[in-house]
């Protein structure tokens, strides 16, 4: 079950339900329609004004990510076949299928003018695909382990990259890393602000005992939060804000529109917003 609620808590009359479990969502541009990919293979984009929804079949493996183009004409989705399926928004066939990841895709970001496409996988690769021709412009092989978050920054098309080696990179969409930060812990998911000046970063500890606890019973010691996210200058790379309130691991985070509140989802079921104040 999809469900949209408003910044004060208070619940919309807005549920959509994708059948089998929905595994990423992505609001289109103008914020008309919303798109949620799924464990059944599928894209469903749902008109946030009727509820109605339009059914795209994509592949028979799940689907891990999914995201619109900057002109809402057109969205990308992969998951499990290591396929990147680029398709019309208005429902017609496909225009690009793209090929070269050696596993799982987890995540996929268009750049700002929409003339590419960058996607990280399992097979720690970043690359970045043109999306006139479909060829493969680049491939970025820094990361030890899966590549997981990424995000590309509207201002100018820098990527950040996290991964299951515990590092956020950042990318020209070349093959070499402008900065590699240490982050502590596994990178689930990053998010450059609108204006672009922070990324904030969320995910799960990497080692020590609260780790060894949450992977043997699937949870953290009762009354432990541990490190769940984080919010840095990207200029730098500093850190200047712990985000750890929540009880559990963090696999998503966004920003505000206007760049002043900060939204993490936990694995605990709850969505916490931050607001960002002036200092930082």
């Amino acid at each position: 079950m999809i469900r949209i609620g408003a910044p004060d808590g208070k619940p919309l009359a807005a549920r959509f339900t994708h059948p089998g479990e929905a595994t990423a969502l992505a609001f289109a541009p103008d914020g008309a329609a919303l798109a949620s990919a799924g464990y059944d293979g599928t894209v469903r984009l749902w008109s946030l004004a009727t509820g109605g929804q339009r059914i795209v079949e994509i592949s028979p493996q799940p689907l891990w990510t999914v995201a619109f183009g900057p002109d809402g004409r057109t969205f990308a989705t992969a998951g499990e076949d290591k396929t990147i399926h680029v398709r019309p928004s208005d429902g017609g066939p496909e225009l690009h299928r793209l090929s070269g990841h050696a596993l799982n895709v987890w995540h996929l970001a268009f750049a700002p003018d929409g003339k590419t496409l960058a996607s990280g996988g399992f097979d720690r690769t970043v690359r970045v695909w043109d999306l006139a021709s479909g060829q493969l412009l680049h491939t970025s092989t820094g990361h030890r382990q899966g590549v997981v978050g990424l995000d590309v920054r509207a201002s100018d098309g820098l990527i950040a990259s996290g991964g299951d080696d515990a590092t956020i990179r950042s990318w020209r969409g070349d093959e070499k890393p402008l900065r590699t930060i240490a982050a502590g812990q596994y990178v689930d998911a990053v998010a450059f602000s609108r204006d672009g000046r922070w990324l904030v970063a969320g995910g799960r500890e990497s080692h020590g005992l609260n780790a060894l606890w949450k992977a043997v019973t699937g949870r953290r010691p009762l009354g432990d939060r541990g490190i769940a996210a984080r919010l840095g200058r990207v200029a730098d790379g500093t850190a200047v804000a712990v985000l750890d309130r929540q009880p559990d691991d963090v696999v998503a985070v966004a920003f505000s529109p206007d760049g002043r509140l900060v939204a993490t989802g936990s694995e605990d079921g709850s969505v916490a917003l931050w607001r960002l104040t002036p200092q930082t």
